[in-house]
């Protein structure tokens, strides 16, 4: 997009999709993904989700929890 936020494009179907075929889940917007970029890897137990209005939270596995809190930023695990 003009943004810079990418989708996905279903020839076959002829639609276009935010949603990434490869995994099921929804491209990020732009600045999302940079400050997702900027602040390093998750730790090991930890996985990002984008819903599909754009709101990032993130599920602890070890935990079973989410938060809408960057473990990242929250501090150690």
């Amino acid at each position: 997009t003009d943004n810079g936020r990418v989708f996905f494009i279903d020839h076959a179907h002829k639609r276009t999709t935010w949603i990434d075929p490869r995994t099921g889940k929804p491209s990020p917007s732009p600045d999302i993904q940079r400050e997702l970029n900027q602040n390093g890897p998750l730790p090991a137990h930890w996985e990002v989700r984008t819903l599909p209005d754009g709101r990032v939270y993130y599920i602890d596995h070890l935990n079973k929890t989410t938060t809408w809190t960057d473990p990242r930023i929250a501090g150690p695990y």
